[in-house]
């Protein structure tokens, strides 16, 4: 019955994997690239790592070491995604056309219009 189930989680963290490669090859930008790679290495690597947890512990040892691979590897795929796509947007690499920005707190119109619409006062010549 272990088997079954390990077969299962290996198989569920196969296909994590391979949409992961699908997003790699088809996402436009590199930003929605690095979202692919992140979350299909954090879930394709996690369904392998209980997979291998369920299978070496029905045979009566505790597989600590890959039960301590979990955090890490939650931690170091995001926070690598994370510095990936801020060095990304830090250097000034454009989004896709295609992309939508749904930003309610992004400022729109000039500054003198933001100044206005905020009641202050603009003073000329100084």
């Amino acid at each position: 019955m272990s088997g079954m189930v390990a077969s299962l989680l290996l198989l569920v963290g196969t296909v994590f994997s391979l949409l992961g490669a699908v997003g790699l090859v088809r996402f436009p930008d590199v930003f929605s690239r690095t979202h692919a790679t992140a979350m299909s290495t954090t879930l394709g690597t996690l369904g392998v790592v209980l997979a291998g947890t369920v299978y070496f512990g029905a045979q009566g040892s505790v597989p600590w070491r890959l039960l301590l691979v979990i955090p890490f590897l939650f931690w170091t795929s995001t926070a690598g995604g994370f510095v990936l796509r801020r060095a990304a947007h830090r250097t000034g690499v454009p989004l896709a056309p295609e992309t939508v920005q749904d930003d309610p707190w992004a400022p729109t119109g000039t500054l003198e219009e933001r100044y206005r619409s905020a009641g202050h006062r603009i003073v000329q010549g100084r």
